[in-house]
């Protein structure tokens, strides 16, 4: 088994029995390989690219559960630090953002974090996140807050621009993949909602 394959078994063991928020009880370990797949989709392969998707099978293990941290390394082997860093820049903790004024604050201070200082493999296992979250949200609207998908589509362009300025293959497929979802979930009338009058 590669790098890969062995994050896949740890994501799948690590998140069994856990379902994701919504009516529809999908098993947890449907995020990470939706996130895989989107990865996939922009072109990463296994041969050329098992870091970031290592990252992705593993991308919510240390935010989400009490997986130890030598299990991550020892699983991914010779790429044990790589993915394990990649792993931790990708962790959201409320607590490391004393000053925020909120959630959605410390979100947007993490993500402004993330944009100046992730690699740019690891920015885009984030975007693919953030995209596979957004059309969860589509799916299943949150009642309370019906333009989240806009906000958290708005929330990633620090990260969707840092990966912007870095030659890639990647980079057209990216923007055209967040382009298509901004227009599904109303993006641009959303943002002229929410500018000041």
């Amino acid at each position: 088994m590669n790098v890969v394959q062995i994050m896949e078994a740890l994501a799948d063991e690590w998140h069994c029995g856990v379902e994701r928020k919504g009516k529809d009880h999908v098993p947890y370990i449907a995020h990470p390989r939706a996130v895989v797949a989107q990865l996939k989709a922009w072109g990463m392969t296994e041969e050329a690219n098992p870091v970031p998707l290592a990252v992705a099978w593993g991308h919510d293990l240390v935010e989400d559960t009490r997986v130890p941290a030598i299990s991550i390394l020892n699983a991914a082997g010779e790429h044990g630090i790589q993915v394990f860093e990649g792993i931790l820049y990708l962790t959201f903790s409320r607590s490391e953002y004393p000053s925020a004024k909120g959630h959605d604050d410390a979100d947007r201070l993490y993500m402004e974090r993330l944009a100046r200082e992730a690699p740019p493999e690891i920015l885009m296992v984030k975007l693919a996140d953030r995209v596979c979250n957004t059309r969860d949200f589509m799916k299943d609207p949150p009642k309370d807050e019906p333009t989240k998908p806009a906000r958290y589509l708005h929330e990633a362009d620090p990260i969707l621009a840092a990966v912007s300025r870095v030659p890639s293959a990647f980079v057209e497929s990216v923007k055209a993949t967040i382009e298509e979802l901004k227009r599904q979930v109303g993006y641009a009338d959303w943002t002229r909602k929410e500018e000041p009058q």
